[in-house]
């Protein structure tokens, strides 16, 4: 396997990240984020959810969201994976914006198998999974039986536990 100059080779890991987004062409912005990702040789998709039509979180008072869920494998660090995910937001449009508001794309490290860190810069997992369940839905669409590495529960028990009523409708179902 080819190794870039830039990228430290570390052993394969999974991880999830959850793909968002309500400007624009939606549904393409985040295709064509997905297949970002597929370019790259340090990280290969396993399984991507459906797209999950979902009221706006935090701000209510924007356009619905279009948000799935991803699990890949990869040999890029965790914050490589993010540093990766960042550049892609920008190379297709984001915008610098204030927090919860509207976005060309939002993509975020849910989790890094089975690491728990947090600094200045990071926190794995993402500290918010168990209240949105915009993320929660599609990932037990493709992981119901990921365990959580603070809380020790499944993905599907999370779900079932969230306090969080948004609207979160499957590609299908609208």
């Amino acid at each position: 396997m080819k190794q870039s100059n830039t990228l430290k080779e570390i052993d394969r890991q999974i991880a999830f990240l959850s793909f968002g987004s309500n400007i624009g062409n939606s549904r393409e912005t985040i295709n064509n984020a997905i297949k970002c990702f597929t370019d790259i040789e340090l990280l290969d998709i396993c399984k991507v959810s459906s797209f999950y039509l979902t009221e706006p979180w935090g701000i209510r008072n924007q356009n619905w969201f279009y948000n799935l869920v991803a699990m890949v494998e990869t040999h890029l660090s965790a914050f490589e994976l993010i540093t990766f995910s960042k550049t892609i937001e920008i190379y297709l449009g984001r915008q610098v914006r204030p927090k919860w508001e509207e976005r060309e794309l939002d993509i975020d490290l849910l989790f890094y198998g089975n690491l728990i860190l947090q600094n200045s810069k990071i926190t794995i997992p993402h500290p918010q999974i168990e209240n949105r369940r915009f993320v929660l839905e599609p990932m037990d669409e493709i992981a119901p039986d990921f365990i959580h590495p603070v809380r020790d529960i499944s993905i599907h028990q999370i779900l079932l536990n969230c306090k969080d009523k948004s609207k979160v409708i499957r590609e299908n179902e609208f």
